[in-house]
C-alpha cells in the first residue's frame, strides 16, 4: 500500500520542477524569438512554436491539478483517488513533446549524414516511443487508475520510458560521433581562405560539448525514471522524472538553437568580414561513412564545415534543403 505522503511528495517535488525548469524554457524561447526566429525556416519555427504551445499547456494543467490537490482539497483523502489530468499532462503531451524533439534531431542527423536507416531507425524508436506514453495516459484517463497502482500499465509504461531513454542516448552519439568525425577531417585538411582550421575546430568543439551536455540531460532522466518505475513500479517516485522529461527535451533542443547566433558571432567578430547573411556550397555527403566532404572546387573547407555542420550557427538557405548562396566576393574560392 503506497502512503498518501508519497502521492503528496512525489507531485509536489515533480510539479515544482517542472515550473522551475518552465521558466528557464521560456527564456530560451524568447531569446530564439529575438536572435533566430526571423532568419529559421518555416518548418524550425513551426516546430518550436508548437513544442512551446505543448510546453505551456502542460504546465496549466500541472498547476491546475496542483491547486486543486494542495489547495481545494487539502486534507480530503479522496483527492488522492485518480490521476485527474495528470494522465494527459505527463504521459500523452510529455510523450508529443519528446517525439517532436526526437523527429527534429532525426531531422538533423539526416541533413548531416543522409544515412537513411539511421534516420529510419530513429523515427521507429521515436514513435513506439509515442505510441506507448498515449497507450499509458488514455489508459490510466479511461479506467480513472489512482496514483498507487499505477503499476497496472507497466508494460506500456515500461516501453515509453525505455524507448524515451534509448532514442534520446542514440541521438546524442550519433551527432557527437558525426560532429567529431568532420572535427578529425578540417584538422587533417589543407586550410586557405578568411576562416582558419583552428578556429572551426574550436566552434565544432563547442558544437559537440553542447549536443552532448543537453542530450545526456535528457537521457539521464529518462533512465533514471525508468529504474525507479522498475525497481518499485507500485511507488509514485518515478513521476518526478517523468514530470520534467519533456521539460529536458524542449529546453536542450531551445538551447541548441540558440547556441548558433552566440558561436556565429563568436566567428565572425575575430574577422574582416561582415556579419555573416553568407551562405556557402560545396557540401558532398559521403553515403558510406555517415560524414560531409567538402569540395576542393568551393571555398575553404573550415568556411564551409562551419556553416554546414552545425546548421545551428550558420543561415540556411529556403531555397534547398541542403544548398546554399555562394557570395563569392565575401569568400573567393581557393580554386
Amino acid at each position: 500500500m503506497v502512503d498518501s505522503l508519497e502521492i503528496l511528495g512525489s507531485i509536489f517535488v515533480g510539479d515544482i520542477l517542472n515550473i522551475f525548469l518552465f521558466g528557464g524554457l521560456a527564456v530560451q524561447f524568447f531569446t530564439y524569438l529575438i536572435h533566430s526566429y526571423e532568419r529559421d525556416f518555416a518548418l524550425v519555427k513551426t516546430v518550436v512554436i508548437i513544442i512551446m504551445l505543448l510546453e505551456t499547456a502542460q504546465s496549466i494543467l500541472l498547476l491546475y491539478d496542483a491547486f486543486l490537490l494542495f489547495c481545494l482539497r487539502w486534507g480530503i483523502e479522496a483527492a488522492l483517488v485518480g490521476t485527474r489530468l495528470r494522465w494527459l499532462s505527463i504521459p500523452v503531451l510529455g510523450s508529443l513533446i519528446s517525439f517532436l524533439v526526437q523527429v527534429f534531431y532525426a531531422w538533423r542527423i539526416w541533413t548531416f549524414t543522409r544515412r537513411n536507416l539511421v534516420v529510419a531507425l530513429i523515427l521507429a524508436l521515436s514513435l513506439t516511443t509515442l505510441g506507448a506514453g498515449l497507450a499509458v495516459g488514455l489508459s490510466t484517463g479511461i479506467h480513472n487508475i489512482p496514483i498507487s497502482q499505477l503499476d497496472t500499465t507497466f508494460k506500456p509504461a515500461a516501453v515509453w520510458l525505455t524507448g524515451t531513454a534509448v532514442t534520446d542516448c542514440l541521438i546524442t552519439t550519433l551527432l557527437v560521433r558525426t560532429l567529431a568525425h568532420s572535427r578529425r577531417e578540417i584538422r587533417a585538411s589543407p586550410i586557405d581562405g578568411p576562416v582558419d582550421g583552428p578556429k572551426t575546430s574550436h566552434i565544432l568543439t563547442r558544437v559537440i560539448r553542447i549536443n552532448l551536455e543537453t542530450g545526456l540531460a535528457s537521457a539521464l532522466f529518462a533512465v533514471v525514471s525508468l529504474i525507479l518505475f522498475l525497481i518499485m513500479p507500485q511507488s509514485p517516485w518515478h513521476l518526478i522524472p517523468a514530470s520534467i522529461l519533456s521539460k529536458l527535451s524542449g529546453s536542450c533542443l531551445f538551447v541548441v538553437l540558440n547556441s548558433r547566433s552566440r558561436m556565429t558571432k563568436s566567428h565572425y567578430s575575430s574577422h574582416s568580414t561582415p556579419h555573416p547573411d553568407v551562405y556557402v556550397t560545396g557540401i558532398t555527403h559521403s553515403r558510406g561513412s555517415g560524414s560531409m566532404h567538402w569540395a576542393s572546387t568551393s571555398i575553404s573547407a573550415g568556411t564551409t564545415a562551419l556553416d554546414e555542420l552545425t546548421m545551428e550557427m550558420a543561415h540556411i538557405d529556403r531555397t534547398s534543403s541542403i544548398g546554399y548562396k555562394k557570395d563569392a566576393t565575401r569568400f573567393p574560392s581557393p580554386v
